[in-house]
């Protein structure tokens, strides 16, 4: 077979660039790109983007990076990084789903919690419902909730965050 070429070059990631991301395999450079792409944001249409950007702002501390106030009311909200970005929108051209009926398994969204006992507490005083907790084998806390519209998120409070493997 012939050589295959090797990946770009490994990229620096976390705090004052703690550690050194492993270069892509070559197959997963697509032809002709300027490599891997980058996660940019995630939608939800939801019943009232307005009223959930706000709570996730409020309760989850997340940045609100952009907004359009008449509809669709999109709200881009992004997590203390400024990478991950999540988009709330309330678009009666598709339908919004059930997110109280579904199983927290179908979709949910997940942060990072340094205290999952005081954060579910907090938060069920602003309005959120517990699913279900666990703790993993490893020691790491997971508590599914969900918010005042029935959108599962969990809390997560890993004994080796991600990112520290």
């Amino acid at each position: 077979p012939p050589p295959t070429k090797p990946g770009p070059a490994p990229r620096r990631w976390g705090r004052s660039g703690e550690k050194a991301l492993p270069a892509p395999p070559a197959w997963c450079v697509m032809a002709g790109s300027r490599g891997p792409m980058k996660f940019e944001h995630f939608g939800l249409n939801v019943p009232d983007a307005r009223a959930m950007g706000e709570w996730y702002a409020r309760h989850l501390g997340f940045r609100l990076v952009r907004s359009r106030d008449e509809a669709p009311f999109t709200r881009f909200l992004a997590d203390e990084t400024g990478r991950v970005v999540v988009e709330l929108y309330t678009n009666p051209a598709g339908a919004i789903p059930a997110y109280g009926t579904q199983h927290p398994l179908v979709f949910h969204l997940a942060v990072v919690s340094h205290d999952v006992a005081a954060d579910r507490a907090r938060l069920e005083k602003a309005g959120a419902s517990l699913v279900v907790e666990e703790v993993t084998p490893d020691g790491s806390r997971l508590t599914m909730m969900r918010d005042p519209w029935g959108v599962a998120f969990q809390l997560c409070q890993r004994t080796t965050p991600f990112g520290d493997t």
